[in-house]
C-alpha cells in the first residue's frame, strides 16, 4: 500500500560466470569437476539463503541473512582459471559473507554500479569481509605463483612454500624480516569445523591481541570469549553479545584457547549490475577476447 515495510525474502548469492554477450550464468549441481581432493560436482551451485528485508534501511543492513534458518554454514568454492588455457587452475574456500559497506544514495545508478573507472584504474566503493581457512585452502598449486597455495600465500608473501600448516607459528617481525620469522600474517580468525560448531557460531576474529599491537596498528575489534560456545549464538532471538571464543594465533593454546585456523580477508570491490540468465551452465568462464 505504497508503505515500507519489514519482511521475508530470499537472495542467491553464489560463484558463477560472465558469457560473451555480457550476461552472467550460475554453475549448475553438476558443473565441477573432479579436482584434488574434492570430487562433489555440486560445490559450485547457488544456495538460496533466507534473508530479512527491511525497506527502511540503507544496504547492507536492508538484507540480512537469517541465522537460525542458515545453521550450516558451508564453504563458498571460487573456482580460477588459468589465463592463457581458460582450464580449472585452482578453488578458495572461503566461510561467511560479511556486506560491509555498500554505497546506497536510493538512486538506481547507485544500485546498478558500485565503484568507477578512472583513468584507467578502478576505483573500489564498497567492502565485504569473508574467512579463509588454512586446512582446505592448502590443497591447490596456483599456477601464476609456482604452485604455491593461497594459505601460503597469505601466511608467508608470495612465492614461499613453506609448509603452511606444519611451520611453527610466531609473530611476524614489524620490519618484515622473513629470516626472523617465516610468517607475514598470523590467522587471526576462528571458524566452526564440525555439525555442532556450525549450528552455535559461525567464522568470527578471535584474536584478542591483534587491536593496537605492533604488527597491526590499525587492528580489528574482537567481541569474543575465553570460553568455548555451548548454546547457539542466534542473533534472530534477540542481542548476541558474543561471537564466540576466542582463538590463539600463534597456537600454542597455553591460554586455554583454541589455534586460530582461519584468515579474514576484507576485500574492496567494484561492482555492475547484469542479467542473470535462467538456465545454469556446466561450462568454465570462456574466453571472451575479441568479443
Amino acid at each position: 500500500d505504497g508503505k515500507i515495510g519489514k519482511g521475508a525474502g530470499s537472495m542467491k548469492i553464489a560463484i558463477g560466470r560472465y558469457n560473451c554477450d555480457g550476461t552472467y550464468s550460475f554453475y549448475s549441481d553438476t558443473a565441477a569437476p573432479d579436482h584434488g581432493v574434492n570430487k562433489d560436482p555440486k560445490r559450485w551451485q547457488a544456495k538460496e539463503v533466507p534473508i530479512v528485508v527491511d525497506g527502511s534501511k540503507a544496504y547492507p543492513d536492508k538484507m540480512i541473512p537469517v541465522f537460525s534458518q542458515d545453521s550450516q554454514r558451508g564453504y563458498t568454492i571460487t573456482p580460477y582459471v588459468v589465463s592463457t588455457t581458460f582450464k580449472l587452475d585452482w578453488e578458495l574456500y572461503t566461510q561467511g559473507f560479511t556486506m560491509e559497506k555498500f554505497p546506497d544514495d536510493g538512486t538506481e545508478d547507485n544500485m546498478n554500479c558500485v565503484g568507477e573507472l578512472a583513468d584507467g584504474t578502478w576505483k573500489a566503493a564498497g567492502t565485504f569481509i569473508v574467512y579463509a581457512p588454512m586446512d582446505v585452502n592448502n590443497h591447490d598449486g596456483i599456477t601464476d605463483l609456482d604452485g604455491q597455495t593461497f594459505c601460503q600465500l597469505v601466511a608467508f608473501g608470495p612465492f614461499v612454500k613453506s609448509p603452511c600448516l606444519e611451520t611453527k607459528r610466531c609473530t611476524p617481525d614489524p620490519g618484515g624480516d622473513t629470516t626472523k620469522c617465516a610468517f607475514v600474517k598470523l590467522p587471526d580468525s576462528l571458524c566452526p569445523v564440525t555439525d555442532a560448531e556450525k549450528a552455535m557460531w559461525g567464522c568470527h576474529i578471535g584474536d584478542v591481541v591483534k587491536p593496537g599491537d605492533a604488527t597491526d596498528p590499525a587492528g580489528e575489534k574482537t567481541n569474543c570469549t575465553k570460553d568455548a560456545v555451548t548454546t547457539a549464538l542466534d542473533p534472530d532471538k534477540g542481542p548476541v553479545t558474543t561471537q564466540g571464543q576466542c582463538c590463539d594465533p600463534l597456537g600454542t593454546q597455553t591460554n586455554g584457547l583454541p589455534a586460530c585456523n582461519a584468515y579474514m580477508l576484507r576485500n574492496e570491490f567494484t561492482a555492475a549490475a547484469a542479467e542473470i540468465t535462467d538456465e545454469e551452465v556446466n561450462d568454465l568462464q570462456p574466453d571472451c577476447h575479441g568479443k
